[in-house]
């Protein structure tokens, strides 16, 4: 197999232009109707023989590693045979893509700045294919398994068929560039040194295998040549690299970072010359970095806990800074740290509005008011707010002020024994419509009264519910209705206990159009009970009877059954220990007139018989697995 080396004298053929040849993406096509030609294969030879001479630098830094190109191993005649064979055949394409997503994948993991490399060259010596009709299966199992987002892209431009199989593919796949090691920055850097091409991506990230002291020149040089083009930067450095790093960043501008995401750590790096405080440069490297990127939109920090507890006072100091320097553009902060009653008059006196805030606490010194004002000052424009308890906070006296625009709030970590002002979820949050729930119950009874209080105004504006509890009672969810009488999708976390508990629920939000269930605790039980309303022993008669339709179940039935829910429309169950069998399946499930969808996921055997399967799948869909 040879090398790309041995290919230097390479010349890429010229295919004879068709009379009505089209462009689309990386091939061209006669069909008519696609766009018009990207580039003519003359035009871009000089192109071709300039990232030839880049390949075989790159190349020669890494002696011992080959990346087979399967295009390029063709002599000049094959490849013009070729692409008369792909002009009368469309479906050999199919086997093309697979040998170039096959090169591809090879390529990335070798490097992915040979991977940029290698699209390139694709790019210009493949232009004169025409695309593949291939089955959406087919195809959507080669880009998955092998294509690059370049590859992605390629394709969205292809057909309808062909975007709706790469749009997904191309969201879910990063085109982040992580430099993990030296080895990977030095080649990079020297590439781009040789080249006038513009930087490749805007989306880097850089861990403690490049941030540590003694790399300060190769990070300068790799913020100077990208600094300006960098969109999305994430940075997980030690805190030994931080309290001695020496770049000065003040001639960088940072103009086109819209996204900064920040993890420091201990780390093992030099950690015997970790000083007792941070320097004067190193408390500034973040808040300088903040301050010259005046367009940041997202600032996600997130700070250790261990650090924290050796020195506090120093890293709330360096949050109030970093958070000084905001600009006006940043609508969305994520903060993991310790938050102090300064940090958020920073925060406050900076005078921006906030969309988006996300808090994880632990063990932070604020108090209620400092707390209150600070949400308070950003009620003209916060929309989503997510506050999580990492550890416990003791007991605050938490309130919410009235947040007009709040369209989501997520509340997790808390405990019973947290003293939580009652809600009044329609006059605070008029606007919410998606509450998320995770409390830890005690004794006291402390979290329904704060968080599910009584003698309130209904909020109508809350459509779905996530709920978390570790105790529940049989008002629990009447109370839940009564304040959510809008509720049309529910998820739930709750042990099991007694079937008057669960049942409630039938009857507390019969507008229900979306339920998940997650049930756990106890031992391996039958739902029968619970989902039917009928008493257990007559569950266990009808079953080992197989009498299911010769039962009058309206006189047998004593509680009420999930057929209340008579808007359903999705239901999942989570059952874990638990199972329904066919019971549930012909007396719960099947009478559910508006039901479309269920799906059952069992942590032992399914109790459903095929038969009952069958049947249900002749009114609805059903899917059955294991955990």
């Amino acid at each position: 197999m040879s090398t790309i080396s041995s290919l230097g004298s390479f010349t890429p053929p010229l295919t004879p232009k068709p009379k009505h040849r089209r462009s689309f993406g990386m091939w061209e096509t006669d069909i008519d109707g696609y766009g018009d030609v990207i580039e003519e294969m003359r035009t871009t030879q000089r192109k071709i023989n300039r990232w030839m001479e880049i390949w075989q630098f790159v190349e020669r830094q890494l002696a011992e590693k080959e990346v087979t190109l399967m295009a390029l191993q063709k002599s000049g005649e094959e490849q013009r045979l070729e692409n008369e064979i792909m002009m009368k055949q469309l479906d050999a394409r199919n086997g093309v893509i697979i040998q170039l997503a096959k090169a591809s994948e090879r390529a990335k993991r070798r490097a992915l700045i040979l991977d940029h490399v290698k699209r390139k060259l694709l790019e210009l010596l493949k232009e004169s294919q025409n695309p593949a009709v291939v089955q959406a299966k087919a195809l959507r199992e080669v880009l998955r398994r092998h294509g690059t987002l370049h590859d992605l892209k390629k394709c969205r431009s292809v057909s309808k068929s062909w975007n709706q199989v790469a749009t997904p593919l191309l969201r879910n796949l990063s085109a982040q560039i992580d430099f993990d090691d030296n080895f990977i920055l030095d080649n990079f850097l020297g590439i781009m040194e040789f080249s006038d091409d513009s930087v490749p991506t805007a989306d880097y990230k850089l861990d403690e295998s490049c941030l540590y002291i003694g790399n300060e020149n190769r990070i300068g040089n790799f913020l100077t040549l990208c600094g300006p083009t960098i969109q999305t930067l994430s940075l997980t450095c030690t805190e030994s690299f931080l309290n001695n790093f020496a770049v000065n960043l003040s001639h960088i501008s940072f103009h086109n970072l819209k996204v900064l995401f920040v993890l420091i750590t201990n780390g093992d790096i030099a950690v015997n010359r970790v000083s007792s405080s941070l320097s004067q440069v190193g408390a500034s490297f973040l808040p300088s970095l903040v301050k010259s990127a005046p367009n940041l939109e997202k600032l996600s920090l997130i700070i250790t806990p261990s650090m924290e507890n050796k020195r506090e006072d120093k890293y709330k100091k360096l949050l109030q800074e970093t958070f000084q320097f905001l600009g006006p553009k940043c609508k969305f902060l994520e903060v993991d740290a310790q938050i102090s009653d300064a940090n958020l008059r920073a925060l406050r006196s900076s005078g921006r509005f906030l969309t988006d805030l996300h808090l994880i606490l632990k063990e932070s010194h604020m108090s209620a008011e400092a707390f209150y004002d600070f949400l308070e000052s950003q009620s003209p424009s916060l929309e989503h707010l997510k506050i999580i308890y990492d550890e416990p906070l003791g007991r605050m006296n938490f309130e919410f002020p009235a947040l007009l625009n709040i369209q989501s709030l997520t509340l997790k970590g808390f405990q019973g024994r947290d003293c939580v002002e009652p809600i009044s979820y329609g006059k605070l949050f008029p606007s919410l419509t998606r509450f998320n729930l995770t409390c830890t119950n005690d004794d006291t009874g402390n979290e329904w009264n704060g968080f599910f209080p009584t003698n309130i105004s209904p909020c109508t504006g809350v459509l779905e519910m996530m709920l978390t509890m570790t105790r529940f009672d049989t008002v629990s969810y009447h109370r839940i209705g009564k304040i959510f009488p809008a509720l049309k999708k529910l998820r739930l976390v709750v042990p099991l206990t007694t079937p008057e508990v669960q049942e409630s629920l039938w009857c507390a939000m019969p507008n229900l159009e979306e339920l998940e269930f997650h049930l756990h605790g106890g031992s391996s039980t039958f739902l029968d009970e619970l989902f039917t309303g009928i008493p257990a022993d007559r569950c266990n008669r009808i079953l080992e009877q197989r009498a299911f339709f010769d039962v009058a179940v309206d006189r047998i039935r004593k509680r009420p059954s999930l057929t209340h829910l008579k808007s359903l429309k999705r239901l999942k169950l989570n059952l874990k220990d638990h199972v329904v069998t066919d019971v549930t399946g012909y007396l719960a499930f099947l009478p559910m007139k508006n039901l479309k969808y269920l799906e059952i996921t069992y942590g032992n055997d399914c109790e459903l018989s095929h038969e009952c399967q069958r049947v249900l799948r002749q009114r609805f869909q059903l899917s059955c697995r294991k955990r």
